[in-house]
């Protein structure tokens, strides 16, 4: 038989719950507390350390990284832009050659430098502005 604890009002079977339910939250604290000590244990600690140190490292190649590629980038932009204007200016003088009208050619003896002079003319401002040199090149 238990004895009664003083300023305890109960049974003795209700005491020994009491008593097993302190036990018990005891125990529990004590795993607890062994748990929150494990952080003091070197190998925890270093694990941690070298956890940290991963990121870190991460971090800083990362950075690294992204202001190797930004100080790619201007030469990369710079190059792909003169690359294509270069090709627009080539698309451009393909379009002007191929819609250039070509002017009638009439058989004369004229020599080849009037007839291109003719030819820029009438291009240029139309056959009606270049009544001179048309008549020149029929005689």
């Amino acid at each position: 038989m238990v004895p009664k604890l003083a300023g305890v009002e109960n049974s003795p079977a209700e005491q020994l719950k009491k008593l097993d339910a302190l036990r018990a939250q005891l125990t529990l604290k004590k795993k607890l507390l062994s748990k929150y000590k494990a952080e003091d244990w070197y190998p925890i600690r270093r694990a941690a350390k070298l956890t940290a140190y991963a990121i870190q490292k991460s971090k800083i190649a990362a950075e690294r990284a992204i202001e190797s590629e930004l100080a790619k980038k201007p030469s990369n932009f710079q190059k792909r832009f003169t690359d294509e204007l270069k090709e627009g200016f080539k698309d451009l003088e393909k379009k002007r050659f191929e819609e250039k009208p070509k002017p009638k050619c009439k058989a004369c003896c004229a020599c080849p430098e009037t007839k291109q002079v003719r030819d820029a003319c009438i291009v240029e401002k139309g056959e009606e502005n270049c009544s001179e040199l048309i008549e020149a090149h029929k005689k």
